[in-house]
């Protein structure tokens, strides 16, 4: 909702703002934030694969990527503060529920790891919902084709999906 979206904008005070799952409320409410990010990117889904992405700076270059039947999206800017452009590639992979899905998946990361690699500018980030674990050799893959590292600093990332199954009070297994 609006409100949480501007008490989350306004305590965190970011330059770029990547929703994914993004559907016609989020990209609703973002647009009443134009004043604070003049530069939108609007991309609502009826499912779960649609991005709104903003931006303090101007988009020197915006490319929606067709992948399979999604979409990645790598845009630059040039903060005011930086002697170069900052390259920002964004995908939400679809999740590996099935074989065939998996290898949608996989494909789709593949996709986003070739238009890395045409691209690359020394500020890079490649960001979203992968839906892939950094022990994986697929994400292995895609750290070592295109050169980028992770942003995890701990030898065992901090989990972003839950589990219900509890050892003495402990979710040990979660991704």
């Amino acid at each position: 909702s609006l409100p949480e979206i501007t008490d989350w904008v306004t305590t965190q005070d970011p330059d770029v703002i990547v929703f994914q799952e993004a559907g016609k409320n989020i990209s609703q409410a973002s647009k009443k934030l134009k004043d604070l990010y003049p530069h939108q990117i609007h991309e609502p889904r009826d499912h779960a694969f649609g991005m709104v992405i903003l931006s303090r700076y101007e988009f020197s270059k915006i490319d929606k990527i067709a992948i399979t039947n999604n979409l990645g999206i790598e845009l630059s800017i040039k903060p005011p503060k930086f002697k170069n452009s900052v390259s920002i590639f964004a995908l939400h992979a679809i999740p590996p529920m099935s074989n065939t899905l998996w290898k949608q998946r996989n494909n789709e990361l593949s996709q986003m790891t070739n238009h890395i690699q045409e691209n690359y500018t020394p500020n890079t980030l490649f960001i979203g919902d992968w839906n892939i674990t950094p022990y994986s050799p697929f994400f292995k893959n895609i750290l070592k084709e295109t050169g980028l590292n992770t942003g995890y600093q701990w030898y065992f990332p901090a989990p972003t999906w839950p589990s219900y199954f509890n050892i003495s009070g402990s979710s040990i297994f979660q991704i």
